[in-house]
C-alpha cells in the first residue's frame, strides 16, 4: 500500500509540471510580413529604362479562374503602363502594380527611369504638354470590410497620358484611412473614400461599411484531415474511416460523401467496396463546407491487387487544398493524391519554402510563427508537383490564455480520473487480500 502511495505521489508531481509548462507561453512580438503576388506572378519586379524606353511585362497565372487584369503606374510623369507595356517618360523611381479584377491578389514592379543623349532618344510622343485628367473610374463602387482589415481600391485614368496626379482621400479618418488606394478599417461605421484629379475637377467616390471582426474560438473547427490519404480494399470489404479534427476539443457536424457511389459507399464514416475501381471519399463540416478532407480509395480484386504491387510511375498530383491560414501552433494536413490507380504516394517529397514559418511531414503542416510559406509535393524526380500557399496568423494573447487554461482543464480532469482508478485498484486489492488471510 506504502508502494502505491509513493508512485502516486511521483504521478501527480509530474502532472504538475506538465501543467506549468503549458501555461509558459512565447507571446513575443513578431514581424508581420506582408507579401503580394500569391496568385499571379510578373515576369520582372525590377526594371531599368532610359527616358523614351519602353519594356512590356507579363504575368504567370498560378490559381486563377479569370485573367482579367488592371495595371496602374504610381507616377504616370515618371512612367505608364499598358496592359503591361511601360514608357519611361522621365527621370526618377515609380512601381508599376498589376491587379486582379477581384482586387485581391497583385505584384508589382520597381521601374527605374534615367536620362539618355538627346543624340540617341528615340521618336517619342510629346508627353511635355500638360494633360488634364478628364475621367476617373473606381474599380468598385461599395466594400464591406472588418475592423483591421485591408482593401485595394484601383483607378482607371482618362486619357492614360495625362501629366496630372491624383488625390486619395477619406471623409473620415477615424474610421478608414487611404493610401495609394489602399483602405485601412480602423473602427465600425461607414466612410466614403475619393480620388482627385490635382485640380479637383474630376472626383470618383466608394462607399465604405466597416463591420466589427467575427471573433475566432481556439475551439472552432479549423481542419479536418485522415490517418491516411490513401490506401486500398477488396471488393466487400468494410473500413471505418476516422477523421481527425483540429483542434480536437473542436465540436463537429460532419457530413460524408463518395465520389462514386456503385464503387465506394460511405455512411457516417463507414465504407464499403461494392467493385473495382477507385474513388474519393470526403468528409467536410456542415457549418462551413470549405473545411473537409479526402481519402483516396482503390478497390481491387486478387489479380489486380497484385498488380497494383508493382512500380507504377506517378503522371499526376492533386492535392485538396491550395492555399490555407493557420494559427502559430496548429497543426493541419494536406491530402496528396496520385495518378495513375496503383501509383504509390509514399515516394511523394514534401518541402516548406520558409522552415521558420511553416514545416511539413508527410502532408502535415506545422505553423511555426507569423508570415508565409509554400508547401510544395512532388514526385522523386520533382517533374510533377503541387503547391499549397500558406498564411500563418499570430496567435492574439486571449486566444492563447483561453487555449492554454483548456488544455490545463484536460490534463487537470485526466489526471483526476487516473487518481480514482489507483485507489479503486487499491481498495479491491486488499479486500482480496483480506479475504486471502
Amino acid at each position: 500500500m506504502k508502494k502505491v502511495f509513493k508512485y502516486l505521489f511521483v504521478f501527480l508531481i509530474l502532472i504538475n509540471i506538465n501543467i506549468v509548462k503549458a501555461e509558459v507561453v512565447d507571446t513575443s512580438q513578431t514581424e508581420n510580413i506582408v507579401t503580394t503576388g500569391e496568385r499571379i506572378v510578373l515576369n520582372k519586379h525590377e526594371l531599368v529604362l532610359n527616358k523614351g524606353e519602353s519594356s512590356t511585362l507579363t504575368v504567370s497565372f498560378l490559381e486563377m479562374s479569370t485573367k482579367n487584369l488592371s495595371w496602374i503606374s504610381s507616377d504616370n510623369n515618371i512612367a505608364i503602363v499598358e496592359n503591361g507595356k511601360v514608357i519611361a517618360r522621365g527621370k526618377g523611381k515609380v512601381v508599376i502594380t498589376v491587379t486582379t479584377a477581384d482586387g485581391k491578389y497583385t505584384d508589382k514592379c520597381n521601374v527605374t527611369v534615367n536620362d539618355n543623349n538627346e543624340s540617341t532618344k528615340p521618336t517619342q510622343p510629346n508627353y511635355d504638354m500638360d494633360v488634364k485628367i478628364k475621367g476617373l473610374m473606381l474599380s468598385k463602387s461599395s466594400i464591406l470590410m472588418s475592423v483591421g482589415d485591408t482593401a485595394t481600391l484601383r483607378v482607371n485614368i482618362s486619357p492614360s497620358n495625362t501629366t496630372e496626379k491624383v488625390i486619395w482621400k477619406s471623409s473620415k479618418d477615424e474610421i478608414a484611412t487611404v493610401k495609394d488606394g489602399v483602405i485601412t478599417a480602423k473602427k465600425e461605421g461607414e466612410v466614403y473614400i475619393s480620388v482627385s484629379s490635382e485640380s479637383g475637377a474630376v472626383t470618383s467616390k466608394c462607399k465604405v461599411k466597416i463591420e466589427k471582426k467575427k471573433e475566432i474560438r481556439p475551439d472552432d473547427l479549423k481542419s479536418i484531415s485522415f490517418e491516411k490519404s490513401s490506401f486500398s480494399l477488396k471488393i466487400g470489404e468494410s473500413v471505418t474511416l476516422i477523421p481527425i479534427l483540429n483542434p480536437t476539443t473542436a465540436k463537429a457536424n460532419l457530413e460524408w460523401e463518395s465520389s462514386n457511389d456503385e464503387i465506394i459507399s460511405v455512411k457516417n464514416g463507414v465504407v464499403k467496396a461494392n467493385r473495382k475501381g477507385s474513388a474519393v471519399v470526403t468528409v467536410f463540416s456542415k457549418d462551413d463546407n470549405k473545411i473537409k478532407a479526402s481519402c483516396s480509395i482503390l478497390v481491387n480484386d486478387e489479380q489486380q491487387e497484385e498488380k497494383s504491387k508493382q512500380n507504377i510511375e506517378i503522371k499526376s498530383i492533386r492535392i485538396n487544398k491550395k492555399s490555407m491560414t493557420m494559427y502559430e501552433g496548429d497543426e493541419r494536413d494536406i491530402v496528396a493524391a496520385v495518378e495513375p490507380v496503383g501509383a504509390s504516394d509514399e515516394d511523394l517529397i514534401w518541402k516548406s519554402s520558409d522552415e521558420t514559418v511553416a514545416i511539413v511531414e508527410n502532408g502535415k503542416i506545422n505553423a511555426l510563427r507569423n508570415g508565409y510559406a509554400k508547401i510544395t509535393v512532388s514526385n522523386k524526380e520533382e517533374t510533377i508537383f503541387q503547391t499549397c500557399n500558406v498564411k500563418v496568423l499570430k496567435l492574439e494573447e486571449d486566444d492563447v490564455k483561453r487555449k492554454t487554461m483548456i488544455d490545463s482543464i484536460i490534463v487537470i480532469v485526466g489526471s483526476v480520473i487516473m487518481i480514482i482508478l489507483l485507489i479503486i485498484l487499491c481498495i479491491l486489492n486488499n479486500r482480496k487480500n483480506s479475504v486471502k488471510n
